[in-house]
Order: C-alpha cells, then structure tokens, then sequence
C-alpha cells in the first residue's frame, strides 16, 4: 500500500463526505420522483400492518420503512431507509477497510466502489430487504473486527490476540455484544443473514491467534444476543406453522424433484453477472486472494474479508444447481469483497504495471455506470442509432417499467365508479397489484389479493374481502383467460368494464402493460384451489 500523507487523513474524509453527501442527495432526488417498484409498495403495506413477522421474512425492512413514514407516505419517505441504510453501509465499508489496510485511501476507495456495484448503487434508491440487511450485515463485520482487534495488533503482546488489560478487555466485549445484536438486526431483514455465524465461526478457526477466542465466552454470548433479537419473527412462525421457513427453503429448491438443475444454476451465474457487470470478476478475484493470503500471512482483515465472501457465493453456487436462486440473494458477499478489492489493486500496482490494473478496472467501472444510467434514465438509449427500435426491444425487460403509469390505472378504476369509503371495493389477483393500487389511489385504501390459485403471501394473514360485496378487480390481460372463470367462482357476476393501456411516453411508443376492468359483484367468499404446495 502507498504511504498515506500525515496530513491527507481529513482530506480523505472530507472528500469521501462530500461524495456521500452529493450521492445521497441524488437518491432523494430520485426517490421522490418515481412511483414505487411493486415489492417497495408490498413492504409499505408491511409497514402499516407492523408485526413480529411476515410470511415472506422478518419485520426489518417494514420497520425501517415506518421511520420513513413519520414525515408521510410518499414515494420518497418510503425510501428514505434505502438512502440512510445506504450511506450506513458505504461508511462501513469505508472504516473496515481503513482498518484492514492500515491506509484511509483503501477505506476511501473501498466507499466509492461500494456503490460502483448496479446492485448496491440501485439498493441505496429503492427499499427492499437487502438495503438494511446490507447495513445491518456490514455494522455487524465491523463490530467483529473491532471486537478481535483488528488493524491495532501494535497494541498486543507478539502473537496474542486477546486483551491483557481490563480496559481492552471491556471494549473488546462491548464490540462482542454489538456484533451479535446487529446480527440479530440482519437476520430480522432477510433469513440469509444466518450465514453470518458459520462464516464467523470459520474466520475464527482458520488462525491460531483467533482461535483463542472460542475459549473465551464473548462469541457465544454475541451469538446469544443474535438469537435474542431474532426471537420475534421466530415466535410469529411458531404461530403461523412455520409458513415464513417453510416458504424460505421451498425457495430455495426444497419442494424440487431433480437433484441437478444445470438451467437454474446458469441463471444464477447469468444474474450475478447482471448486477455486478464485469466487476462480478473483480470481487470473485479479490474474494479468493484475499483468503489466500490471510492464510499465507496470517493478515487478520484480509482473512475476515475472504471469510464472509467467497463461503457465501459458495453456498449460493451451490444451492443454484438445485433450485432457483435470485441474483440478490448473495448481497452480503459483495459487501466485504468490495471493501478488500481496492485495497488489493493498489497492492498489487506497486508490483506490475500500473497500467494493467487501471485499464481493464475503468473499463469495467464505465460498463458497470451505463448499466446504472440505463436503468434509471432509459431514455438515453433514444439518444443512440436506431434509438427508438433499441428503446422497443428493450421495453418488455425493463424492470423500471414497474414504477410508471398506476396514476393512469387510479384514474381508470375512479372512472369506473370506485370512490374513498365508497361500497365498491379495489382488488387484484396479484399482490404486486393490491399493493400498488393501495399506494396510488386517493386515501390509500385497503386493497384485496382475492384467492385464486396462486401462490401465498402476506394478504393471506390480513383480513378478506367481506361476503356480498362488490369490487373492481384489475387482471393482466395476458392472465385474464385463466383468472377471469375463477373469478366467476367468487363472485355472483363478473363483468369487463375496460381494458386499461399502461404507458411509459415518451421513451416507449408501446403499452408496457394491459390490464383488464372488471366490475365483480356480490362476493361469495372461499377459495378456487390456492396452490397449497407453493409456499
């Protein structure tokens, strides 16, 4: 590592604060100017119906959204956590890697290329679980290094690893307990966060000096204190029969016949390429060599680095070849990949060409920024040749579609007779739909997923529509075929009122969804054959 200036150490932190700073206002900014994606506008219906748990994960992120909601409910205030948790995690990664190298220029570019990363730049925008189990995830790593005293081995005797003074000691114990709390945070958000203990536990064995530590009752009483606030989404599946764990490893292939599923584990490598770009080859590089040469040098932060990295796209890997796994489902291995990976390249610039390094890295930053800036303004592809073919044929993969054109649809089911209090209900046959509806239409009523055959959710735990009465029911129209003779079964008639084109103009000429009206009188309750089998 370069030598830092003794005087740089306030620059580097003023420089990495305005970064911040300048980043998050234009999260806010964004934020406030898009409707929401439709599992933002399920975690917001999660938000006002709080509770220890939920069938699809812990109560984290419905908290995390609450807060937002204190200074209203707006597309912003919803994802005013996914800002917050954001900056938390970008600071982390900054002091972590501080801390392993030795250096704040490590820490500062270990910040800045945190949110290089599509997946993590768009996680500090839109609210899902990921963005506070990132921080969550990320606190908690810190506290671990802090709690085994990494980056201050000048402060211990030669070649122990444990506090000699009680002083040291309090503090290493405090750090111990706060570990295990914000594990216990991050597994509140997302389940997966239970891989934070065995990556832990394999930290800790793999070096003679940390080892000493599982002879000590500071791990296992940070493990109590996880287990502790993770209680509540615990006690919520002791009453729901378990629905939330069932439906977790159904998810991860449980219910699945075959063995080997070579599709599924393709579409693994492929969406991990897709939220990574080519820096997914950089942070799987830094992952491997970072534990390697922890163990070859016995280099603490690097070890704790390759640790909680490579171990967790591992399982995932290897989970994949049985049964679908989605390319966020690993976030937490980018966390500590990233906060090793800038450190390494300088290391290894001051060995080789510098220029075999910077090359091929601002290459893959510049395709990693266009992945961004296409996401998020996807009206710069008119700007290229045959922009306007290039804009249709991206149109129906364009996962932003999902934010656009539910003011029209309001405005559609107020047209057709639904008013605030009124006796006509809103529903859909999706829940992505129910939630959305709730978010745009004026008052934000409650919604209804009606039981069709689908899969379970949340709505299954909230109350139904009442017996006898009547209800607007929005339906794709590429489903209607299927849905609409179920709904026939539910309600004493059913009639199409219109069919409501979704626009996105004036980057798409095209729909980018149809709905169909449908007017349903006289509810009569009951199910038409729920699929029991998809949890």
């Amino acid at each position: 590592m370069p030598e830092e200036p003794r005087c740089s150490r306030a620059v580097l932190r003023g420089a990495f604060a305005a970064f911040l700073i300048a980043l998050s206002a234009f999260r806010i900014a964004y934020a406030n100017t898009h409707g929401l994606m439709y599992d933002e506008a399920y975690y917001w219906l999660w938000a006002r119906h709080l509770a220890p748990g939920y069938y699809d994960q812990g109560p984290g992120v419905a908290l995390a959204i609450r807060a937002g909601l204190l200074f209203g409910s707006s597309p912003g205030n919803v994802r005013t956590a996914a800002v917050v948790c954001a900056g938390v995690t970008s600071i982390a990664a900054y002091c972590l890697a501080s801390r392993v190298f030795g250096n704040e220029i490590a820490g500062l570019w270990a910040g800045v290329c945190l949110n290089a990363v599509p997946l993590l730049f768009v996680g500090g925008i839109l609210i899902t679980h990921d963005s506070p189990q990132m921080a969550t995830w990320a606190v908690a790593l810190y506290c671990l290094a802090r709690a085994v005293r990494i980056g201050e081995q000048s402060q211990l005797d030669p070649g122990e690893d444990l506090p000699r003074d009680r002083r040291a000691s309090c503090r290493s114990t405090a750090w111990w307990l706060a570990a295990g709390v914000f594990v216990g945070m991050s597994m509140d958000c997302k389940y997966t966060a239970v891989l934070f203990l065995p990556c832990s536990l394999l930290f800790l064995c793999c070096e003679k000096r940390h080892r000493r530590w599982l002879r000590t009752p500071w791990p296992y009483t940070a493990m109590a204190c996880a287990v502790v606030v993770f209680l509540p989404p615990v006690i919520w599946n002791l009453g729901h029969d378990w629905a939330a764990a069932r439906h977790i490893l159904n998810l991860g292939g449980a219910n699945q016949r075959r063995v080997i599923d070579l599709g599924t584990f393709g579409d693994f490598l492929g969406g991990q390429l897709g939220v990574a770009t080519l820096f997914l080859f950089t942070l799987g590089w830094a992952a491997v060599v970072a534990w390697r040469h922890g163990l070859g040098t016995r280099d603490s932060g690097l070890l704790l680095c390759g640790a909680f990295s490579w171990p967790v796209w591992a399982f995932f890997l290897l989970l994949s070849l049985h049964g679908q796994v989605e390319p966020n489902w690993p976030v937490p291995a980018y966390f500590s990949a990233v906060v090793c990976a800038p450190g390494l390249l300088l290391m290894r610039a001051q060995s080789t060409n510098p220029r075999r390094i910077i090359v091929p890295q601002s290459f893959a930053l510049a395709v990693a920024a266009a992945g961004i800036v296409i996401f998020l303004f996807p009206g710069v592809i008119l700007a290229l040749p045959d922009g306007r073919y290039l804009a249709e044929k991206f149109a129906p993969k364009d996962r932003a579609n999902e934010m656009y054109g539910w003011g029209q649809m309001a405005e559609a089911l107020e047209h057709a007779g639904w008013s605030p209090g009124g006796r006509l209900a809103a529903a859909a046959v999706r829940y992505q739909d129910a939630a959305k509806l709730s978010f745009v239409l004026p008052g934000q009523p409650t919604t209804y997923d009606l039981p069709i055959e689908r899969r379970h959710n949340q709505y299954d735990y909230w109350p139904p529509l009442s017996p006898g009465r009547d209800a607007l029911v929005i339906v794709q129209d590429k489903e209607a075929g299927t849905v609409v003779p179920q709904l026939t079964r539910l309600f004493g008639m059913v009639r199409l009122i219109e069919r409501k084109a979704l626009y996105r103009q004036p980057i798409y000429q095209q729909p980018i969804n149809i709905y169909q009206v449908l007017r349903c009188d006289d509810y009569r309750g009951g199910r038409t054959g729920l699929l029991t089998n998809q949890w």
